[in-house]
């Protein structure tokens, strides 16, 4: 019985399991938390802007936004990566502009993110390995191009594109090397944020905008169709920032307040019930910027705690 017991404690030492599935910025550093809002950890520790953090699809690594050094007046953000509990930290752009919004490719091999590196805003990925930079989308200064996201089958990037004379702005899918762009959603007068494919590919999530009217979430599928729309309701007069998948059945999104300047918290929206709950509630953080991740992608061992399910050892021994 003592070896049977012994052996049961070595494979629940072994065995896999995830703590940390929302990966956030909150007073522009970057923590995890898990679904419910508890065991909030923090990852980096540098005093400078961090923020977009997103977890790789193998559950290896963190892929995030980094304001850098200036040489002049101008804003100089690059790309970094770490490991899931934040060691390991490395640059992976080195552009004197802007290289923000990192999305993951699904083989984790690659990251498509937004840059000014033609002048106006464009699509670039980089290959993780090697940092090689290739350019998606060319704007020769009359559109401006951003906030990829990949579909989950590696084939499509889901984009926001935007005029700028006369401004107009929609929603555009291409081909994984920038060829067939064709709109998703496009109306004058609607400014839209945060698109991001379903876990199963078959939705795309986005926010939009209005003039004079709420903002909302919309959820539609791949070919156009509406499923539903959300409309937050009034909390402080706040607005959303941006909206990601939790699974397929919530949605995490980052509300702050009108003037941009008070408080930011991360909601947990229940798409069958119209639940939502804050995850966060804190008037000096700053929180958002969520990114969520599933278990079967975080198979690694625990850094600093072990769970052992005391009840079912009991019953076997």
């Amino acid at each position: 019985m003592y070896k049977y017991f012994t052996f049961i404690i070595l494979l629940l030492c072994i065995t896999p399991f995830a703590l940390a599935k929302i990966v956030f910025m909150s007073k522009w550093e970057i923590y995890v938390m898990d679904d419910d809002g508890s065991n909030v950890k923090r990852l980096t520790h540098n005093n400078v802007y961090d923020a977009h953090p997103r977890w790789s699809p193998n559950g290896k690594y963190i892929a995030f936004e980094r304001d850098q050094e200036r040489e002049n007046n101008e804003q100089n953000l690059d790309l970094f990566l770490m490991n899931l509990n934040g060691t390991q930290v490395r640059q992976l752009t080195t552009y004197t502009g802007i290289d923000i919004n990192p999305a993951w490719s699904p083989d984790s091999q690659n990251l498509a993110f937004t840059s000014t590196r033609d002048g106006a805003t464009s699509i670039h990925t980089i290959d993780i390995e090697t940092q090689e930079v290739s350019e998606l989308t060319r704007n020769m200064n009359v559109r401006n191009t951003g906030n990829p996201d990949w579909s989950p089958d590696g084939k499509h990037i889901v984009y926001i594109s935007a005029r700028r004379n006369p401004f107009q702005e929609g929603i555009y899918v291409m081909d994984a090397d920038g060829k067939n762009p064709r709109p998703f959603v496009r109306d004058a007068g609607t400014i839209y944020f945060s698109p991001r494919w379903s876990p199963d590919g078959k939705h795309i999530l986005y926010g939009e905008a209005k003039q004079g009217k709420n903002e909302k979430i919309v959820i539609q599928s791949k070919n156009g169709a509406l499923v539903k729309e959300l409309v937050l309701p009034p909390i402080k007069r706040w607005f959303m920032h941006l909206a990601c998948w939790m699974g397929t059945r919530h949605i995490l999104i980052h509300a702050a307040e009108e003037n941009g300047h008070g408080q930011s918290d991360i909601l947990r929206y229940t798409i069958a019930t119209d639940d939502i709950v804050n995850l966060t509630n804190s008037p000096k953080a700053n929180d958002g910027f969520p990114d969520w991740i599933d278990d079967a992608s975080l198979s690694v061992l625990p850094y600093d705690k072990l769970t052992i399910q005391w009840g079912k050892l009991k019953q076997m021994n």
